[in-house]
Order: C-alpha cells, then sequence, then structure tokens
C-alpha cells in the first residue's frame, strides 16, 4: 500500500481512485534525455527519504456525492494559507477568563495587538521556518500577517503536490452542480516543520459559506415598514432599547464589524436610511485579499446586516471587512478584523454547518476568535437557518460553524410579537418546519466551556459546546423592513439576528464607557453570569413555547435551552443589570380607574390617577388635565405625586356644559419623563350653548385609546410625518393586498344646530396610473359613506377635508376609515387631526 506521507508523482495511482497513467519513456527518448532524468530521480529519492508528519484536519470532509473528473491541470496556479499555532494557548485562554469574569479583578482589562503579539504570536523563527520550506518548495510566498499566524501562498498545482505529498483532484459534486479541487488524502510536511504548522487550508474548495436572509412569503406580514417588517423604531420599542436612545445613548462614538464574503451598493442603504430618518455614517469598506468580487447573491445578506445595525445603533460607525468565500479568504478575514482591533462590537452571518467544516480550517478560526476574545471583541455569529439539521439532512443533528466555537457567541432565532404601541408581547422558537428555523444543537467538535452553566443547561451540555448562547427574532413572518437591490423587502433568518445583538452591543458600550463601566467584550461568561443569578431587572425574554423544529428535537424550556439559548435581550434591563447608573434611571406609569366618568351637567365625579415606578428611582409627578369641555373645570387632589402614590381627580362641570363625551387627556409631568392617560368624560343634561369637539385623541398623541386601529397604523415615522405633533395614523402603504382601518365611537350631544367632521389626509403612491384607482380609502360615519379617496389623489402634502354630519346630532356613532391595496404597488393614507366638532 502507498504510504499517504510520501509525495505520489503525478500520474500515478493514488490511494482512493484510480489515475490517468503516463506511458513509459521509450528507451531511445530515455538516453537522449538522460542527463535531466537523474537529478529528478534524485531529488524524488531524496524527497522520500525526508520524514514526513501528517498535518491533521486537512483531508476535508469526505465529499459524498462526489465524483473524481481527473487531475489538476500541473501548471495551475492554487492560492493557499498555511497558519501558525499560538505560542502559550493554556495561558491565553486563562487569561480570557480573566478578562471576560465579570467578578474578575482583571475584567476589561483587554489586550491590544502589540501585547497579544508579544505574549502569545508564533514567533519570527516559527515564520522563517514556515516560509523558508515553502519557498523550497517552488512556491510563492505572498504574505505574512501582522500577528505571524497567517502565511498567504500560491504555488502551482506539481509544487503544491510536492510540497504537500498529496495529488490535487477537480471534483464535481452531483448535490450542488459545483465543480471544485481538493487534495485527495491527508497533507503532510516535513517532521522539521510540522510543529509550527497548525493548519493548511484553501486547498479544498468544495464547501462555500452560505446564509443568505430568507425573504417573507407574500402572506400578510406582520410589522410597519413599507413593504411590511418590523421598522427601526418598532424593534427599538419591543426590544426595550428606546429608553438607551433617548438618553442619548444611540453608538455614538462605537464601532461595529461586519464579516462579509459579498457586496453592497450604498444607494440601497442611503434610502433605508432616509426612509426611517437614521442620519447613520455611511460604512467604510475593508477588502482583504481583493474583496468578494463583482456583486452576487449575498447582496441582500451584506445590506441586512448592515441596516439592521443601523436600525439599533445609527450613530455606530460600520466596518465591512470584506473578502472572498474561501477556507483562505475566511481564515484572511477574520484575521484582518482580529489585528487592526478596531470594532469592538462584531457580527458574522456567514457560515458552515460543522460536518462540512475542515478541522485546520475550524481549528485556525478559533485561534482568530480567541485573539478577538482577549481583546475585548464582541463577536455574534447566526447559529443556522436549518433548525436542528445544519447541513440541511434529516436525520443528520448538526449545528453551524462559526457559532459552535466558544470563544463566539452563537446567535439563534425566534418569532416576535408586538403589542398594539410596539411594546413587547411575546416571542416563540422560529420553526417553519422540520428544516426551517433558528439552528440549536450539540457540537461534535469542541467541548463544554466552563461558563457555559445556567438554569436549564441539558444534561447533553455537560461534555460539549452547545448553541444558541441568544437570540432575537428571525421568523421571515415577522422579519425585517429592510432595502435592498433597489426594492422594499421582508426578511428574516439568524443572519438578523447577530447583527442586532452587535447593534445593541455598540448601544451597550456606549452606555459604560459613559459610566466608567468596562465594555462588553466577549460575552458569553458575561450572558451565561447574569442568567445564573439573580437581577434587579430581567435582562432577558425567556422563550418557552416551541421547538427547533417541527419534531420533538430541542423544545423551548424555562431557562437556557437548545432552541433559543438564553433568550432575547430587554436592552434597558440589560444595561441597568450591568451599568452603575446605565440604562434609564428614572421612569414611571400612569393610568385611571375608572377610565370613564359619567355626571349630570352642573355636578361633578371622580377618578383615581395612579402612578408607578417602572425604572430606577420614585420621581415626583405633576398632574395636569387637558380636552375639557366648555364650563368645566379639573382639579387634584394632590396636585403631584411621588411615583408610586395616586391622587383623585375631580372633574366638575356647570349648567351650561353641552351634553355629550369628552375625550380629557391626564398628564404626569415627573423630573425625567412625561406620560398622559386618557379619561373620558361623559355629560349629560347639559345646555347647547357652546362648541363641543367629540373626538378622542384626535392627534393619536396619546397612544391608541379611544380608536380602534388595526396593527402598525400609530406612526411617527418621519417617512410619513403628521400633520402636527409627533403621531398620526398610517393606513396601508405594503405593496400588496392589505386592508387597514381606524375607527371611533362618538357621542354627538344634543342641544346643537350643526356637526362638522375635518379631518387631514395625505395620500402618496407608487402608482403611475392616472386613470384607474387601484387602491382606496373609505371615510363613513355609522352606515353613511361620506368620501372615498384613491391613488388617483395623490398630493406632495395634506390636504384638510370637512364635512358636514348635523343629521347625526344626538346619536352614537362609529367614525370609521377604512383603506385597502391591491396586489402591488403600495398607496399611503396617511390620516392626522380629526375633529368632529359640534355648535
Amino acid at each position: 500500500m502507498h504510504d499517504p506521507h510520501v509525495p505520489v508523482p503525478r500520474g500515478s495511482a493514488a490511494p482512493g481512485g484510480p489515475r490517468p497513467q503516463r506511458r513509459p519513456l521509450r528507451i531511445l527518448a530515455a538516453l537522449v534525455l538522460a542527463a535531466a532524468v537523474v537529478p529528478v530521480i534524485g531529488q524524488a529519492a531524496a524527497q522520500a527519504s525526508v520524514a514526513r508528519r501528517p498535518v491533521p484536519g486537512t483531508a476535508g470532509p469526505r465529499k459524498a456525492g462526489s465524483t473524481r473528473v481527473g487531475d489538476v491541470a500541473a501548471t495551475r496556479q492554487l492560492p493557499f494559507a498555511v497558519t501558525l499555532p499560538l505560542r502559550n494557548r493554556p495561558a491565553l485562554d486563562a487569561l480570557i477568563s480573566r478578562v471576560s469574569n465579570p467578578r474578575s479583578p482583571a475584567y476589561g482589562r483587554y489586550l491590544t495587538p502589540s501585547q497579544f503579539m508579544a505574549r502569545f504570536a508564533p514567533t519570527r523563527s516559527q515564520v522563517a521556518t514556515v516560509t523558508g520550506f515553502l519557498r523550497s518548495e517552488g512556491i510563492t510566498v505572498a504574505s505574512v500577517s501582522s500577528n505571524r499566524t497567517v502565511v498567504d501562498a500560491t504555488g502551482t498545482a506539481a509544487n503544491v503536490e510536492r510540497a504537500f505529498g498529496s495529488s490535487m483532484g477537480r471534483y464535481h459534486d452531483r448535490s450542488t452542480g459545483r465543480n471544485y479541487v481538493a487534495n485527495d488524502r491527508v497533507l503532510s510536511v516535513p517532521s522539521s516543520v510540522r510543529a509550527d504548522v497548525l493548519g493548511i487550508v484553501g486547498l479544498d474548495s468544495h464547501y462555500l459559506r452560505h446564509h443568505p436572509p430568507l425573504h417573507a412569503a407574500e402572506a400578510p406580514r406582520a410589522g410597519a415598514g413599507p413593504a411590511g417588517g418590523w421598522t427601526p423604531a418598532q424593534l427599538k420599542t419591543g426590544y426595550d432599547v428606546s429608553p438607551l436612545a433617548s438618553a442619548g445613548f444611540t453608538g455614538s462614538g462605537q464601532h461595529v464589524g461586519l464579516f462579509e464574503l459579498d457586496g453592497f451598493q450604498q444607494s440601497n442603504i442611503t434610502t433605508y436610511d432616509n426612509q426611517y430618518g437614521l442620519g447613520s455614517p455611511s460604512p467604510t469598506v475593508v477588502r482583504v485579499d481583493g474583496g468578494s468580487g463583482s456583486l452576487g447573491g449575498g447582496q441582500v445578506e451584506v445590506e441586512l446586516d448592515i441596516e439592521v445595525i443601523q436600525a439599533i445603533a445609527p450613530a455606530a460607525a460600520i466596518t465591512v471587512w470584506e473578502g472572498p468565500n474561501s477556507d483562505q479568504g475566511v481564515i484572511d478575514t477574520y484575521n484582518a478584523m482580529a489585528v487592526s482591533n478596531t470594532t469592538p462590537a462584531n457580527s458574522t452571518s456567514w457560515g458552515l454547518c460543522e460536518p462540512n467544516s475542515s478541522q485546520a480550517t475550524i481549528n485556525s478560526e478559533d485561534q482568530v476568535f480567541a485573539q478577538m476574545a482577549a481583546q475585548g471583541q464582541s463577536l455574534f455569529a447566526a447559529s443556522g437557518d436549518s433548525a436542528a439539521y445544519d447541513c440541511g439532512v434529516n436525520g443528520q443533528l448538526a449545528v453551524d460553524n462559526p457559532a459552535d466555537d466558544p470563544n463566539v457567541t452563537g446567535t439563534g432565532g425566534t418569532r416576535l410579537t408586538l403589542a398594539s404601541n410596539n411594546t413587547y408581547s411575546s416571542e416563540t422558537t422560529w420553526d417553519t418546519n422540520a428544516t426551517e428555523g433558528g439552528g440549536g444543537g450539540v457540537s461534535t467538535k469542541f467541548g463544554k466551556p466552563s461558563w457555559q452553566n445556567a438554569p436549564g443547561v441539558p444534561s447533553n451540555c455537560s461534555t460539549h459546546r452547545c448553541v444558541p448562547d441568544i437570540s432575537s427574532n428571525a421568523d421571515p413572518a415577522t422579519g425585517y423592513s429592510i432595502f435592498s437591490q433597489g426594492r422594499w423587502t421582508v426578511v428574516g433568518g439568524t443572519s438578523a439576528a447577530a447583527p442586532m445583538w452587535a447593534g445593541f452591543t455598540a448601544v451597550y458600550n456606549q452606555d459604560a464607557t459613559a459610566n466608567g463601566t468596562a465594555r462588553l467584550g466577549f460575552a458569553n461568561p458575561v450572558l451565561y453570569q447574569l442568567a445564573s443569578t439573580t437581577q434587579s431587572f430581567p435582562p432577558y425574554h425567556d422563550i418557552t413555547t416551541g421547538h427547533t423544529s417541527t419534531t420533538t428535537n430541542w423544545p423551548a424550556t424555562a431557562g437556557y435551552d437548545l432552541a433559543t439559548g438564553l433568550g432575547s435581550f430587554d436592552a434597558n434591563n440589560f444595561a441597568r443589570d450591568r451599568i452603575s447608573g446605565g440604562g434609564t434611571t428614572n421612569d414611571f406609569s400612569i393610568g385611571a380607574s375608572p377610565s370613564t366618568v359619567s355626571v349630570a351637567a352642573g355636578s361633578a365625579g371622580t377618578t383615581t390617577i395612579s402612578t408607578a415606578t417602572t425604572s430606577g428611582s420614585a420621581q415626583t409627578v405633576s398632574l395636569s388635565a387637558g380636552g375639557l369641555p366648555s364650563g368645566a373645570s379639573a382639579s387634584f387632589n394632590p396636585a403631584s405625586v411621588t411615583s408610586g402614590g395616586s391622587s383623585t381627580l375631580t372633574l366638575s362641570t356647570s349648567s351650561s356644559t353641552p351634553s355629550g363625551s369628552y375625550a380629557v387627556t391626564v398628564t404626569g409631568t415627573g423630573t425625567s419623563a412625561t406620560h398622559s392617560t386618557p379619561v373620558t368624560l361623559t355629560v349629560t343634561g347639559g345646555g347647547g350653548g357652546g362648541s363641543v369637539q367629540v373626538v378622542g385623541n384626535p392627534g393619536f398623541e396619546t397612544g391608541t385609546t379611544p380608536w380602534s386601529l388595526t396593527a402598525g397604523v400609530r406612526n411617527s415615522s418621519t417617512s410619513e410625518p403628521a400633520h402636527s405633533g409627533s403621531w398620526d395614523a398610517w393606513l396601508d402603504g405594503y405593496g400588496r393586498t392589505h386592508t387597514d382601518s381606524a375607527t371611533q365611537s362618538v357621542t354627538i350631544p344634543s342641544g346643537h344646530t350643526t356637526a362638522t367632521l375635518q379631518f387631514y389626509l395625505h395620500i402618496d403612491t407608487s402608482e403611475t396610473t392616472t386613470t384607474t384607482a387601484y387602491d382606496r380609502l373609505t371615510v363613513k360615519i355609522g352606515s353613511t359613506t361620506l368620501a372615498t379617496y384613491s391613488n388617483l389623489n395623490k398630493a406632495s402634502g395634506y390636504a384638510v377635508h370637512s364635512f358636514n354630519v348635523s343629521g347625526f346630532i344626538g346619536q352614537t356613532v362609529t367614525l370609521s376609515f377604512s383603506g385597502t391595496e391591491d396586489v402591488s404597488l403600495q398607496t399611503s393614507f396617511v390620516l392626522d387631526d380629526i375633529t368632529l366638532t359640534a355648535n
């Protein structure tokens, strides 16, 4: 049997498959060429006599479904990388543990790249040994990384085969239709070099990294984006980022790094930024190994990553590290992020299932991630979108790389539901079907990290690394509003969850820096410690329903689980738990009980206004009331309270106060926040004098009450600004079959002679027709249709519309605005300042 550690001459038979045989030289030719042949024979004999050792992990994953179709041409240039092992790895792992443990005195004392080099990088002598060996084999050394861990090189196939003791073959993968090249057996090097070689990567081009985000189906989608999808405002409200943003923590002064294997178009990013009024700086691009080439199928991934970061941390600077999609490109790009050390928060949405990842590549990546952890660089990686089967093969449980690496934070996926006011409602696992959902499971490559302890960690994680660590929204049905490749769309996938966490980390790091606390750094020890101890504020949303697939694999449970890890973040709570002075320190809520007061004209009624401290310390809250009818007054006893206390509101009327229902707004003004609550005052038997406005919350400024609105209608986006104030009602605008409505029951009091409905309406549309009404808004009072508007009525600003509704005086009727869209091209109907006044 052929010794796999000895080079196979080109044209000879190789174990694992026949190779074409060259014809024997004719004797005459041999005699004529003898002078040239003798040195070659001598060289081969000398090479065979050199003791060689295999480089573990370089055989590559087995090529199931692949067929070898021939040799690689001897003169073909093959680029690859040789990685060198770090020194003192046990000491490095111990240092990472100290600087990442919040209970350690060394927490936050991260290394600089130069400090890392001095203590752990390979020596110059090791680099000289490796580069000298390569050059002796006729291989060109292209570069040596500044941390001396990666040597990039290029050689002909003939030289590569001779250097590493393996023939190079051309293969065809029947399952994917891809052609690729690969070494036919494990690579080897001379024994004198072996100790200085960790891995050889890039010669096997079988598997490419993937994770393109998933587009939502054309079914109705959650969210208020132009085509559906959660908007930045909805995401920040839902995940409790808004209090931090209100305190000025928007990522200013922070830097986020994105690992990418494709490019993007700035025009798409600018459209997204302008739509949501984010004012974000343009990303900086660093192309490694020449970048990814022309735009490809991963463009939407890159644009998603950038836009999700901007949604959560709009003021953060973003660096896109763009490399080619190869093992060598992956190592070089991650290493560039580490040696630069300019991006404390980082995200990667590109991955490969663990069984298809070569051990040499995994080992080489792990060194880079260890350097990032020692330098305090967070790295969040998508855990995959194939549920428990990351390789996409039913029955083969697998996790994703690099989310599986212990120095990386694996980020899983959920399905997010928001309340009508966009606050957090609930989350379940994302489990569309057996092979689509948030990735999770048990690694077969990495042992259990010491920090992976928390309530709920299952027994199958007692010896191996488990993922994900944490999660956030990833289901395309509750996906993200993004602008990519020239259009608005909705996407999901753990590709979105990872940059969500990186964006939050930028906000957190700004808060921490402002309050003299270390930035998050390598996140996992902090994440699990928060989950393992009692916190003042719940830092996570614990997801307890669903699985990673429609089977029974990895059910969601209380605490940690393999479906969603520790759960998703509550940004403000997380910051308050970790940072002294972080988060929103003082806030309160306000409410009325009962919320309706009914009195006869000339008398008074009461209700109780209650407040509660929702965060931080209690504060003084001054109370006032607005929206009172003529002849009515309000008094509070006491006039101000400490949040957590209550006051009695007395609403007094006179005999001349007109009958009817009135939307009274009670406002609490505190030292750090202001909140309002509605109270409906109903007056009976009153006089007919004076003017009465009966629509409650006419500008949508105090929430949804007493309106009944479909989800996402109440709007504060600058893309459809209010006529006055900050809020309006944005109906439709999805560009697909959709219906939105805004309704309110009103009572027009008796004793008046006229009643007038007035509202401000802005219509914009993507329809280009000037003759056909495709999308319509219908305005009704009771069962009577007052008007119908359509895409034909588009205008650049608001138009005021008035209707005489005197025929409804003395009645309680429903005021209704209903907007409908057809299958394509959006039309937005935006309403504000709706009044119905009786005189």
